[in-house]
């Protein structure tokens, strides 16, 4: 009887918990319930006096007051007019209402942080639930990285500043013809005049830019010397030193150029680990200059800040905002450029969710109506990033973290294989490069002398077609219709996945290889519904999946800043410990986003112990981390997925980025595709979907356990029914969540207002979506409480695998040897490469027929007439399926000889109806994957032999096709190893484990595959000629082995080998192979326990 695998403890969280709250207490949501702005053209709302009263009620909370103008300085601009009773008009005063009726539900229900809105505070599991909050907090405030960028992009202009600053040059460069070549460079800051002088080039405005320069001999010296960084005084004087006929200044004007063009990087721009951004700049930039000290002030400023009480640093926070927007220099410096706040003015005051978190704030408690406070600076947009670590104590019963490891091992159960975006590119990869051959990334990714960038990938836009996502399969998408309609027929608001659900989506898409590779770490985001901490004692509570991130750390990382040292180490170990499992190198990426200002969610300590920059100065290492470049960093590929390597190290790699940035929209193309290349052959992590019923009107909640993998949601279309009417026909509770993204607004759907919120983001969007409350009614309990009451609360946890194996896995180890070009023979010279497109039914008819007889008349080997001394055939499809035929001898008569006669035999089976063309192409061989060019032509040797033995098997068909071609790929195993030394049956049981799924093709045959397979062999003449090959080789591997060849890998060489004959013999069936591979392991495997038995 199979065992429910639901059970399994498959996952396990880690000790430590981010708890994630709003600011304010649940109950201040109740404040938002009266009606006032709810009139929309032609109707009557509230009478100004109303609104303005509402609002003295709503902004009652001095620590809402602060949060409210640090997310909009405009709104409270507004507010502050409405409160002191300056004139406002009345539709100003009714989107101040909304917009801060907005603002008010965000602080007291949306726990993503968000400026001071919502914060963060660490927690841990325990034995027993205590959740309580002080009411105060530690706010962190640091320059927004777009802005900051700004200013320094003028700074490091001036020779004065950047002479005294190390220089690097941007990774991303490469050369590509006469050009240098900057493929990605963030949006907002452009090139200096000279620094690009093609189309290409022009200046950066809202999105990234592809740039070209030409590469003088000069640019290629500079780019060369700052390969590492080097003071950029040591950098000018070492390239004039090259060009001493330079005219003076020409090499510092032209450094000065490539720095604006972003080619050189300064040290002056901050790492994304520097704990204090402003810190980092202010030690950099030259004493006494007016820069230097506006920064120490603008860093005294920012310190007064956040030195004041939660909700008493209005004031503080207007002059740090008006130090800001003043400059180093009132009249010329940098930053006085940057325009006044655009983020919310009366007539478009922004929800509490639009992209702009920090920007001003408010003061001290407004009971009725306060004076008003000084007078709002002119500050730059956002020019401060203002983060919030909550004052109090988290502690979870451990019953949460089980109740989070079953959610997880179930999630992992449904989350489909599906073939994975890089699929095809994998393919293209394996066809161009061949498996085990290196090759560095940027050239990998460069058009022009690689493939490219994969089909989606925009930062440059990719040349491939983009096929879209991949849709769910038939099955599985038949399924969650089922689940759809089952749920409407009952009239519930609720599906459970039981154990028989969970086993049927699994059959859907069953793959047992990728099931047994599980992520090296995964974070959950669950929102904890519970009337009380007591009740999460009992397990009497609800986990609300919110979302994931497919390693730990995304979630985490941007906040470790927050916390005092003891905290932020649990968070590192955290990171570091949930990556220690896989053998390979954990390598933490830290690269420049489409926008500088993405960076504010980028900003994360360096965790791991390598590190890998790219697009950005690295700035100095701390002690024990390795800094890698990316022109150190090549990609190979198996028959599984992709390899990513140091040359440097030796090491195969695992790149991450510990935050949660977009990469589709923000990461370079090189940092998104090691990343996805790395993860690339293993199961992908999902979270639920719901596929083609995702438009239906209404969907139910998907329960496993205590866990919500899906809320119940409601779907309202502004052309559809009226909103009355919509909530009768779909029985929509009163108290539901609008959800925009991960946005989620609880609303109370008989009040005005909150109507009104809910009837604008359909007509905004076309259609609205809200979801089911977690415990389904409205209410005031919860377990984790403050001076207000109940707080909503999200917890992030980070699970890793429970792994048979030891914690820690063998180093993986490589000794990867880096081929640079195509390594590609063209036609004309010493190989002829064709492939005759014909249907995969009719390949045998062709290869006993007219390709044999063709292939005959050659006489070889040794060369014979034709000049022929070997050659060999392939199966493939491109996707249309064809033979690769491959013939190496003299030039002059494959070319004057061989082809005409080819070209005389195609342009027959084409008037036959028996193929459909023929085309030459340039030979790449496979020079890696067969253990490196001393190794090549023995390996082509074998080949030929092997194609001449399968044109024998296929003269002669067998009854049974699968066992034949077992018995050969024993005896190619048997021949390599009497070459090679060593045991060739546990060579053949270990590289191929027993797969229940093809194990059947072997217990279907066992007692004819016993026969045929024998420990000593059964003798086939018409087979052993061509086994000397095979023999040969092996021991030309073995010798190359111990003189410690960097590219022998016998296993994989031998692999290879058996791969080729199934491809030759059956065709391009993965299944026929798996099944003969599973034939041969399964005799064998049986002899040898014969043996070990003493039969």
């Amino acid at each position: 009887m199979r065992r429910d695998q639901s059970a399994e403890p498959v996952f396990r969280c880690a000790d430590g918990v981010l708890l994630r709250a709003p600011l304010l207490a649940r109950p201040r949501v109740r404040a938002t319930w009266r009606d006032g702005a709810a009139a929309r053209p032609g109707e009557t709302g509230a009478e100004p006096g109303e609104l303005r009263a509402h609002l003295v009620e709503l902004l009652a909370d001095a620590r809402f007051r602060e949060a409210l103008e640090v997310s909009s300085p405009s709104l409270a601009r507004t507010v502050d007019a409405v409160l002191t009773d300056a004139p406002v008009a009345a539709s100003d005063l009714r989107k101040a209402h909304r917009a801060v009726t907005r603002y008010l539900l965000r602080a007291a229900s949306r726990p993503t942080p968000f400026g001071l809105l919502a914060g963060v505070l660490w927690g841990s599991f325990g034995e027993a639930t205590k959740g309580e909050l002080t009411g105060a907090g530690h706010r962190a405030a640091r320059p927004d990285a777009g802005w900051l960028a700004r200013l320094i992009a003028e700074w490091e202009r001036d020779p004065a500043v950047h002479r005294g600053l190390s220089v690097v040059v941007n990774g991303l460069c490469f050369v590509r013809g006469g050009r240098l070549v900057l493929p990605f460079a963030p949006a907002g800051a452009g090139p200096g005049p000279a620094a690009s002088d093609g189309p290409s080039g022009g200046v950066a405005g809202d999105r990234p830019t592809f740039r070209t320069l030409r590469c003088t001999p000069v640019v290629r010296a500079v780019t060369e010397a700052a390969a590492r960084p080097v003071p950029c005084g040591d950098l000018i004087r070492e390239v004039e030193a090259r060009f001493p006929g330079a005219p003076e200044g020409a090499v510092a004007g032209l450094v000065a150029q490539l720095i604006g063009a972003e080619v050189l990087l300064t040290e002056l721009r901050p790492p994304l680990d520097a704990p204090d951004p402003l810190a980092h700049v202010e030690a950099l930039l030259p004493a006494a200059t007016p820069a230097a000290r506006w920064t120490a002030a603008l860093r005294a400023s920012l310190a007064d800040y956040r030195r004041t009480p939660l909700g008493e640093g209005r004031a503080a926070w207007r002059r740090a905002l008006e130090l800001a927007g003043t400059g180093p220099d009132a009249a010329t410096g940098p930053g006085t450029g940057a325009g006044p706040d655009t983020g919310a003015g009366p007539d478009t005051a922004p929800g509490p969710d639009s992209v702009a978190p920090p920007g001003a704030a408010l003061g001290p408690s407004a009971a009725a109506r306060p004076a008003a406070p000084p007078a709002h600076p002119a500050a730059p947009a956002h020019a401060v990033q203002v983060d919030l670590r909550l004052d109090g104590t988290a502690v979870l019963s451990r019953s949460v973290a089980e109740e989070l490891e079953r959610a997880a091992a179930a999630l992992w159960r449904l989350s489909p294989p599906g073939p994975g975006r890089l699929t095809a590119y994998h393919q293209d990869f394996v066809e161009r490069y061949g498996l085990g051959r290196y090759v560095p990334v940027k050239e990998l990714l460069d058009p022009d002398v690689g493939l490219g960038a994969p089909a989606g990938y925009r930062l440059p836009p990719s040349h491939r077609p983009d096929p879209g996502p991949a849709p769910l399969s038939a099955a599985r998408q038949r399924l969650l219709l089922g689940l759809a309609a089952e749920a409407q027929a009952r009239g519930a608001r609720e599906v459970v996945l039981d154990e028989e659900r969970l086993r049927g989506f699994e059959a859907t898409d069953r793959d047992e290889s990728a099931d047994s590779v599980r992520p090296s770490s995964l974070e959950l985001v669950v929102q904890i519904a519970a009337e009380s901490a007591a009740a999460v004692d009992r397990g009497d509570f609800t986990l609300v999946l919110v979302g994931a991130a497919t390693a730990s750390g995304g979630f985490t990382g941007r906040f470790a800043h927050l916390f005092p040292p003891a905290q932020a180490e649990a968070i590192r170990h955290t990171a570091r410990a949930a990556r220690e499992t896989t053998g390979r190198l954990p390598v933490q990426v830290h690269h420049q986003a489409s926008h500088h200002r993405h960076a504010n969610v980028a900003q994360v300590p360096t965790w791991l112990d390598t590190r890998l920059a790219i697009g950005v100065h690295p700035g100095p290492a701390a002690p024990g981390v390795t800094d890698l470049t990316l022109d150190d960093i090549a990609v190979g590929a198996d028959s599984e997925g992709f390899r990513i390597v140091s040359a440097a190290l030796g090491r195969e790699l695992t790149p991450s980025a510990l935050h949660v940035l977009n990469r589709e929209l923000t990461a370079p193309n090189a940092v998104r595709f090691l990343i996805e290349a790395a993860a690339f052959g293993r199961k992908q992590w999902r979270l639920w979907e719901w596929g083609a019923a995702e438009d239906l009107p209404f969907l139910p909640a998907v329960r496993t356990g205590r866990t919500v993998l899906s809320p119940a949601r409601w779907r309202l279309d502004a052309t559809g029914l009226p909103l009355d009417e919509w909530r009768a026909l779909w029985h929509v509770p009163d108290h539901v969540q609008l959800t925009i993204g991960d946005h989620r607004i609880p609303l109370n759907l008989t009040v005005p207002a909150h109507q009104e919120i809910l009837r604008r983001a359909c007509e905004r969007t076309g259609a609205a979506v809200v979801h089911e409350l977690p415990l389904g009614h409205d209410t005031d309990s919860g377990w984790l409480h403050g001076p207000g009451g109940a707080h909503e609360a999200e917890a992030v946890v980070t699970l890793t695998p429970r792994l048979p194996e030891p914690a820690e896995a063998p180093a993986r180890t490589t000794r990867p040897v880096i081929r640079r070009g195509t390594g590609e023979i063209p036609p004309g010279g010493p190989w002829l490469y064709a492939t005759l497109y014909t249907s995969a039914e009719r390949q045998d008819e062709l290869l006993t027929g007219p390709l044999r007889r063709f292939l005959a008349d050659l006489g070889s080997p040794p060369a014979g007439p034709s000049g022929v001394d070997r050659w060999f055939f392939i199966r493939y499809a491109d996707p249309d399926p064809h033979l690769r035929l491959r013939l190496h001898g003299d030039p002059a008569l494959l070319n004057g000889t061989v082809l005409p006669r080819l070209h005389d035999l195609v342009g027959e089976l084409s008037s036959e109806g028996l193929a459909r063309g023929l085309r030459l192409d340039s030979y790449a061989p496979e020079t890696e994957r067969y253990g490196g060019p001393t190794l090549l032509a023995g390996a082509e040797a074998v080949f030929h032999a092997d194609s001449q033995l399968v044109l024998e098997r296929l003269a002669t068909p067998a009854d049974d096709r699968i066992l034949s071609t077992a018995y050969d790929v024993t005896e190619l195993v048997r021949a390599f190893h009497r070459g090679y030394g060593g045991d060739w049956r546990h060579w053949l049981t270990g590289t191929y484990p027993k797969r229940e799924r093809h194990h059947k093709a072997f217990a279907a045959r066992r007692r004819a595959a016993l026969a045929r397979i024998t420990p000593d062999g059964v003798p086939d003449p018409a087979a052993q000629p061509y086994h000397a090959a095979p023999e040969r080789f092996g021991r030309l591997v073995r010798a190359e082995e111990d003189r410690g060849a960097p590219s022998v890998s016998p296993d994989a060489v031998l692999a290879s080998l058996v791969h080729m004959h199934c491809n030759r013999r059956l065709g391009t069936d993965r299944t026929a192979e798996a099944q003969t591979l599973a034939v041969a392991r399964g005799a064998v495997q049986a002899h040898l326990d014969r043996e070990r038995a003493g039969a």
